[in-house]
């Protein structure tokens, strides 16, 4: 038996067995147990998400996994071990999957006003890495982050944060993909209220690709980037919570001798908010603007080794009875290419845009089951015909948590 289907059987058949007796989460000593299991059927009107000859295929998806807690206020530890068995109705041999993922987080906070956060997750998956890819295909990915905050007065405070994330993709002809990235930043946060910061920040990073040259030197698509940001944190408005941080990232490759490109510079963007209107209704915007590594740039058709990713999401959660929720999400991402590609007789830059509309339906069914209905539309358009397509999706889902 494989590994994938020991662990599947494994959670299963835990999940099952305490659902027998759980009275609220289970504990071990001072450790929270919480497995849960999600079962989801969805219609998928484009699962290629290609411009012509649609496939539409019906997909079932379970996914069992399990969750323990250390909740310590000052030393809280999380991890989660789950996987996802995905059935196509469409070339089920093909198509279906097994997804696996291990999540840990660590939150400390120390008497002398010292925070330290740590988070790590690991996937394994046949999700594309980004929405700049329609294919699906078998790949690992693994992210690490270190976030220490220091309150040095209550005017002042310092943050270093870490973060990586490696890719590995398993076909030998994606493997010119496999590569490291990493970013480290330095804020300061200066309190302008008891409850608001102004901060300026400075940060620095890399990408290294795993393939090199036969003499040794670096890939031609190794870089290094560094940024400056200014933004707030906080409370914003006497509703709304969270952080808004603009700035300007430069880019620079380490092997510019070899390719003739340029370098880039643009606007980098990080939003994240929460406004509470009132006790049932609630509004989360978020977004993103920064630069992504191209994964379809090896060839003269598609010369850009990388793009500019701007990504808006805005979702509005409305609780309509004690057990009944509603959710609208709207969302927006563009894709900015810096390289022109021939196209049409004529050479111009790649540009897509992606609109994406959801509307969800949550009913509580007691004190461990959710039912929840999702109807998601997405359209992609762009300068260049190839890359359109349009994709409505509807699913079902039944979530325990024990």
């Amino acid at each position: 038996m494989k590994v994938s289907k020991c662990i599947y059987v494994f959670l299963v058949a835990a999940i099952a067995g305490t659902a027998l007796h759980a009275q609220g989460n289970i504990k071990l000593g001072l450790i929270e147990v919480k497995p849960y299991i999600n079962v989801k059927a969805l219609s998928d009107s484009n699962i290629y998400l290609q411009q012509k000859d649609e496939q539409s295929s019906l997909i079932m998806s379970v996914n069992p996994g399990l969750g323990l807690v250390l909740p310590n206020p000052n030393a809280r530890i999380s991890l989660d071990v789950g996987m996802d068995s995905i059935s196509y109705s469409h070339m089920r041999a093909t198509n279906s999957a097994t997804h696996q993922n291990v999540g840990l987080s660590a939150d400390f906070k120390f008497p002398v006003g010292l925070d330290l956060k740590l988070t790590g997750a690991y996937r394994d998956t046949t999700d594309p890495a980004t929405s700049e890819l329609t294919g699906r295909t078998a790949r690992k990915q693994t992210n690490m982050a270190a976030d220490i905050g220091y309150k040095l007065s209550n005017f002042i405070s310092l943050g270093v944060d870490y973060n990586s994330v490696t890719h590995a993709y398993d076909s030998d002809t994606l493997k010119k993909l496999n590569r490291g990235e990493s970013a480290t930043g330095l804020s300061v946060y200066l309190a302008f209220s008891p409850k608001t910061s102004f901060l300026i920040g400075y940060g620095v990073g890399a990408v290294a690709y795993n393939e090199k040259y036969a003499d040794n030197t670096a890939n031609n698509d190794d870089s290094k980037t560094s940024a400056v940001n200014f933004g707030v944190r906080g409370t914003i408005t006497p509703k709304t919570k969270g952080l808004v941080r603009v700035g300007q990232k430069t880019k620079t490759f380490d092997n510019v001798s070899k390719v003739a490109d340029s370098d880039g510079s643009d606007i980098t963007l990080a939003l994240a908010t929460v406004t509470d209107f009132s006790q049932r209704t609630k509004l989360t915007l978020t977004g993103n603007r920064d630069f992504v590594e191209s994964s379809v740039h090896h060839s003269a058709q598609s010369p850009s080794r990388f793009y500019t990713a701007t990504n808006l999401n805005a979702d509005l959660q409305q609780k309509i009875t004690d057990r009944v929720e509603a959710k609208i999400s709207l969302g927006y991402d563009m894709s900015e290419y810096p390289k022109e590609q021939p196209f049409g007789g004529k050479n111009i830059k790649r540009a897509d845009n992606i609109v994406r509309t959801t509307i969800a339906l949550s009913r509580n069914m007691g004190k461990y089951l959710t039912a929840s209905f999702e109807y998601t539309m997405r359209n992609r358009d762009s300068n260049i015909e190839t890359y359109q397509y349009k994709n409505n999706l509807v699913g079902l889902t039944l979530k325990a948590i024990f």
